[in-house]
């Protein structure tokens, strides 16, 4: 697998949709065809004319939720950690930005170093 930092980009906050459409057909629909370099921009309400017999529409129904943790370690330096899911024993899967080349086993502490 290639590097998780090859997925990091920034997307400027005026660029998230905070709420839906009103109309939800009239959300944004990116298509690239096969064959073709540049995608096309459309709406959702038209995604029809782009389906063919035997394609398949995988639909993502996930919702996102405010895990995102600022840390430090004790050198100062901070790091974010974002909680993917649950797992067992009362552990978390998360990801870690900004932490640096730190080695396994860093510790990490939550709150302010004050």
């Amino acid at each position: 697998m290639d590097s998780l930092s090859l997925y990091d980009f920034v997307l400027p906050e005026e660029l998230i949709a905070t709420t839906p459409c009103k109309k939800r057909g009239d959300s944004k629909l990116l298509c690239l065809l096969r064959g073709e370099e540049e995608p096309r921009h459309d709406q959702f309400k038209n995604i029809g004319l782009y389906l063919q017999p035997g394609d398949v529409l995988v639909v993502n129904n996930t919702k996102v939720m405010k895990a995102r943790l600022k840390a430090y370690k004790a050198t100062g330096g901070q790091a974010e950690i974002l909680l993917i899911r649950p797992a067992a024993n009362n552990a978390w899967e998360a990801l870690i930005r900004d932490c640096g080349k730190a080695p396994i086993g860093t510790s990490l502490s939550l709150g302010s170093l004050d």
